[in-house]
């Protein structure tokens, strides 16, 4: 127990620079993954960052644009539909949401 005190100090500005670094790392594994077509792969790592930040724009894009990939429409909506709650003004959300409408109404 000492030598993990030891290894992680738990002053403010390592846990700072340390939540920082998890959070990057998240992300940039959300959007490789996604590049990479591991789309679920891509969903975990959203939700790794999700889970500490649940208002994430980018974390909540790249997990809308798993969703879409993988086809599941109504877990996608919902996620589009967060980012409108959390900037309206989102062209991404608002393009897709017009998208999953054409694919449903084309079934």
């Amino acid at each position: 127990m000492i030598q993990l005190d030891y290894a992680f100090p738990e002053d403010e500005e390592f846990l700072k620079k340390f939540e920082d670094v998890k959070l990057s790392t998240n992300l940039n594994m959300a959007i490789v993954n996604y590049k990479l077509n591991n789309f679920n792969d891509s969903i975990k790592h959203c939700n790794e960052v999700l889970s500490d930040y649940p208002d994430n724009l980018k974390a909540l894009t790249r997990k809308a644009m798993s969703f879409m990939a993988l086809c599941k429409l109504n877990e996608a909506r919902s996620i589009l539909m967060k980012i409108l709650q959390l900037d309206e003004n989102s062209e991404y959300a608002k393009k897709e949401l017009e998208r999953i409408k054409q694919i449903v109404t084309n079934k």
